[in-house]
């Protein structure tokens, strides 16, 4: 069976858990596509002409999408291509629990085969509404890469602990996202039982130290290996979820409840009927019904340590046997899509595949001519089936050789491919980055130097080892040979020989494989530490022609970076008259002073200008407003190459 897995894996939780998990067990039978640098620095179209040029070259079975961030970005004509091409069609919903993400994700279901849950109840009743789309539920798991025990026990530092983002509007401290107010009220009431009693209690994880109450607490964002390390010595890892309908109090499965006990901590969480079917309470975690019947948990499971560590190991038993990723992709694909036994792998490498690729990594050119003979007797004794060296002075992202194994049967001796830079800047969010904040792009192995935005081409030079001819930049990491033309390759960027490059014939793929960051200076008077969207700088400049002409705003969308970042531009331009804010679960409230109503008000509103500013539900949000372009003009920020903004900014 070959996977063609689309996703955002910009977002490293996407990255690192299913794709991860896909890789692990498919290996180069699954071809990894990630989405968002063909949306992000490519021209309209890109990210669907990329995936039917794989399936049109390369025997593909199933087609799998990681719906979160992409759900908008493919339209049905798409999957109805790959379906009538002969490809099937599944995904996985992350949430799914009824009525919010159950109702965003029940009118995109129609275009897949099957449909994994991560809930039950979403599941459950996807099958008693008799929907012709086969519906699983594939509940979440971990990957055992990146969560286990510690090398040797490591000393409790924390009492008690709590990691996951402050689920609160930007503007408005009583606005509460998804599960927020049930999540802030648990926490509240433990931090404050910890202050009456001596205990040591944390939040770590992104906006924390806005928290009217709790900022106090606040550890920051952490890193993978400082995340391990507060699990690691935390005596409970508090970690409740629930649904996030605002009137419904039912508990949801998350991740997270897999990756505690995963990494052999002590877990503490609501009452969950679902995940007490993967994690026995009272023995493979420990659950409370109520914030009462929280606080006299946190007090029994502090003072009996023996209970803790017992519960700790039972649980990471459970989950190392049973719960893992991993067991979740072979459940999916091969006993859900029909791919044949369950395997560890089932990965069949043959002559024709690039296998084997000795990846070389070079931080300066100046080194090649050093490093030469060294790296030519290495590839000789060696013996691999293709050479790549990455000239990088930067920090290698993601690189996956499997989607040259079509190219690699023509027998052409040098493969040329695409990679994706960005900047290195720190982003906003950075579990879930906006994909406006990406200053990057695509690269060729041919670089016409002054397509190139300033900027980014002086921090090329700097990052990449490459060379320059006639105006055209050649990149080294841009290219893949096979061992026996490898040395060649190496000779003609040391002598900066174009003819003996162009001598070696190289086969042009179009493919994406390296994903790097780099240093790029940040734009002349842009003095934040982290990264600017892209859309500001339109927007202000759109702003300020709103202003000559007395024109109306209103703003779609009050939840998410996007939106929190346009309301901020917004408002500090006094001479625009902001009407209103659309958002239907916040109608009736304010936020900063401006008043927030429902998309039906907009006819009433007569704003001049929308501005749409939902980075992922945003084509949808267009498309439900287009009948309203005759009587205002729709500025879709998540989408700069929109026809739109070609009137609005010539």
């Amino acid at each position: 069976m070959r996977v063609l897995a689309l996703a955002a894996l910009d977002v490293s939780y996407i990255r690192d858990n299913w794709l991860a998990a896909i890789k692990d067990v498919l290996g180069d039978d699954a071809l990894v596509v990630n989405a968002t640098p063909l949306l992000a620095c490519g021209p309209a179209g890109l990210h669907t002409s990329y995936v039917h040029r794989i399936v049109a070259t390369t025997k593909v079975d199933w087609c799998f999408v990681y719906h979160d961030y992409i759900f908008s970005d493919f339209d049905d004509d798409f999957f109805g291509n790959l379906r009538s091409a002969g490809v099937k069609t599944t995904c996985f919903h992350p949430d799914d629990e009824p009525e919010v993400w159950y109702q965003r994700n029940r009118k995109f279901d129609s275009r897949y085969d099957v449909v994994a849950s991560h809930s039950a109840r979403g599941t459950a009743r996807r099958i008693s509404e008799g929907r012709p789309t086969r519906a699983v539920h594939v509940p979440w798991g971990f990957n055992p890469t990146f969560f286990d025990k510690p090398s040797r026990p490591l000393a409790p530092q924390i009492d008690v602990v709590f990691v996951g983002k402050y689920k609160v509007e930007e503007h408005d401290g009583k606005a509460f996202r998804e599960d927020g107010r049930h999540r802030d009220d648990m926490l509240v009431r433990v931090a404050h039982w910890c202050a009456r009693h001596g205990r040591t209690f944390r939040v770590f994880g992104h906006g924390w130290e806005k928290h009217p109450r709790l900022k106090g607490y606040a550890g920051g964002l952490l890193s993978h290996a400082d995340m391990m390390r507060v699990l690691h010595t935390s005596r409970i890892v508090l970690n409740p979820g629930w649904s996030a309908d605002p009137s419904d109090s039912a508990p949801q499965t998350k991740l997270r409840h897999f990756e505690v006990p995963g990494a052999g901590a002590f877990q503490l969480t609501n009452t969950n009927p679902e995940l007490a079917l993967a994690f026995t309470p009272g023995k493979e975690m420990a659950c409370f019904d109520d914030a009462d019947h929280l606080e006299a948990q946190v007090e029994r499971y502090l003072r009996d340590e023996a209970a803790r560590v017992r519960i700790a190991e039972a649980g990471y038993k459970r989950a190392h046997a049973e719960h893992t990723l991993q067991h979740r992709v072979r459940t999916l694909f091969f006993d859900v899509c029909g791919g044949g036994k369950r395997a560890a792998r089932t990965t069949r490498r043959t002559a024709s595949r690039p296998a084997g690729v000795l990846r070389i990594d070079v931080a300066r050119a100046a080194q090649l001519p050093a490093v030469a003979a060294s790296l030519k007797a290495r590839i000789a004794q060696e013996k691999p089936a293709a050479v790549h060296v990455v000239g990088l002075k930067g920090t290698l992202q993601r690189i996956d050789y499997a989607l040259l194994g079509e190219a690699w049967k023509s027998g052409a001796r040098v493969l040329e491919v695409r990679a994706f830079y960005e900047g290195a800047r720190r982003k906003r969010n950075p579990l879930q980055p906006m994909r406006s904040e990406i200053d990057g792009g695509l690269l060729s192995s041919r670089v016409a130097l002054d397509t190139v935005p300033t900027r980014h081409r002086g921090a090329l030079r700097k990052a990449l080892v490459g060379f320059e001819h006639e105006g055209v930049w050649h990149p080294l990491l841009n290219y893949v040979a096979r061992a026996d033309a490898a040395p060649a390759l190496l000779d003609a960027f040391i002598d900066r020989d174009a003819a003996a490059l162009q001598a070696l014939d190289p086969l042009a793929t179009g493919f994406v494989l390296p994903e790097v960051a780099i240093d790029i200076a940040p734009e002349q008077g842009d003095t934040s530490d982290v990264a600017v969207p892209r859309f500001v700088r339109p927007l202000q400049a759109l702003l300020a022609r709103a202003a000559r002409t007395g024109a109306r705003v209103a703003i779609y969308g009050a939840r998410g970076d996007m939106a929190d970042a346009t309301i901020e531009v917004v408002l500090r331009h006094r001479g625009v008259k902001c009407v209103g804010i659309i958002d239907r679960a916040l109608a009736g409230t304010r936020l900063r002073g401006v008043r927030v109503y429902g998309a039906f008000d907009l006819p009433r509103l007569k704003p001049d200008y929308v501005l749409i500013a939902a980075a992922w539900s945003g084509p949808a949000i267009f498309d439900q407003l287009r009948p309203l372009e005759p009587r205002m003009t729709l500025v879709p920020l998540y989408d700069l190459q929109a026809a739109v903004w070609q009137l609005l900014i010539p």
